[in-house]
């Protein structure tokens, strides 16, 4: 009897060390879960701060990067990939800070840590506004194609190396080619590619050697009219999917070579319209005044330009106007 009590509170001894055991685990389980989801809230909470701190920073960059037109600049960023759409850009998961006139892929990184900042003046004939254009030198941009519209886009194109530092660094990775078949493959280095081919697109309407890349095209025609592509599958090569467009000036045609697709470009030439209705409202306000006070001199031609900008007549009307000795309308 005794032999079998002993036994009896051994098994209850063991189980109890088992159950002793088993909580030790929960509560340890529980701890270390804690402190895991601790440690995850933090580093998601200095990642936003961070996140906010470079967006911040990179808004205050872009509004005085604006300001200069026909400047190129170079900023060293950490290393974080900047977002673009037409909502504006962002940095993590932070709200998309708005910049009406901006141009850029929908995704900015660098190897280099630098993005690349170029700014234009869209005048048509007057100063609308300044447009603003972002990319990284890891993105390539492939000019093809022959002809003065060719000629004209490579004078307008940014410069590819700037001096920074004393150093001379890549800014935008465009070249020109005469035809497609002389363009080197793929190589990897680049994580989006950028087609703009002038006036034609190539015979075979592919871009082989590109098959992985992730590519888009822009056609360029004489006539100001644009047709802007999309990669339509993984190993496409074929250029079928496009949508039509135009532009009106050098700034825009730089606009539709930056922007990431035609929804960002026509987001961003919407938002620079709306601009350009502003500025037309005030210069016929100030024009149809000087018309009703100046007898001596006629503004019923600008008045009718106004209202038809983009135009080149406006700027004749203009000159003439300086040389009747009469107040100018821009």
């Amino acid at each position: 009897m005794l032999r079998f009590l002993v036994g009896k509170m051994r098994r209850k001894g063991v189980i109890a060390l088992q159950l002793n055991w088993i909580f030790v685990l929960i509560i340890g389980a529980i701890i270390l879960t804690f402190f895991i989801v601790i440690v995850q809230k933090q580093r998601e909470v200095s990642e936003q701060t961070i996140s906010g701190a470079i967006q911040t920073d990179l808004q205050a960059i872009f509004a005085s990067s604006a300001v200069s037109t026909g400047t190129a600049s170079i900023v060293e960023v950490p290393s974080r990939e900047i977002s673009f759409s037409c909502e504006g850009f962002k940095v993590g998961n932070q709200f998309a800070a708005n910049f009406p006139y901006a141009f850029a892929p929908d995704l900015i990184k660098s190897d280099r840590n630098t993005i690349s900042i170029y700014a234009y003046d869209w005048s048509i004939p007057m100063r609308i506004t300044n447009l603003l254009y972002v990319t990284s030198p890891d993105v390539r941009y492939i000019l093809v194609g022959t002809g003065d519209t060719m000629t004209h886009l490579e004078e307008i194109m940014p410069p590819r190396y700037i001096e920074k530092d004393g150093q001379s660094k890549l800014f935008m990775d465009w070249m020109p080619y005469n035809s497609l078949s002389s363009v080197p493959p793929d190589n990897g280095a680049n994580y989006k590619v950028k087609f703009v081919f002038v006036e034609s697109l190539p015979g075979t309407s592919t871009v082989s050697g590109f098959e992985k890349a992730d590519w888009s095209a822009l056609l360029v025609n004489n006539d100001q009219t644009l047709k802007l592509y999309t990669k339509p599958s993984r190993n496409s090569v074929a250029l079928t999917e496009f949508v039509e467009s135009d532009y009106d000036s050098d700034a825009m045609l730089l606009a539709a070579i930056f922007a990431e697709n035609n929804n960002t470009y026509e987001c961003g030439r919407d938002n620079a319209n709306d601009r350009l209705e502003f500025v037309k409202y005030v210069y016929k306000n100030r024009t149809q005044k000087l018309n009703d006070d100046l007898s001596s001199c006629n503004y019923d031609s600008a008045l009718i330009d106004l209202d038809s900008l983009p135009s080149l007549d406006l700027e004749n009307e203009n000159n003439q106007l300086l040389e009747n000795s009469c107040p100018a309308v821009y």
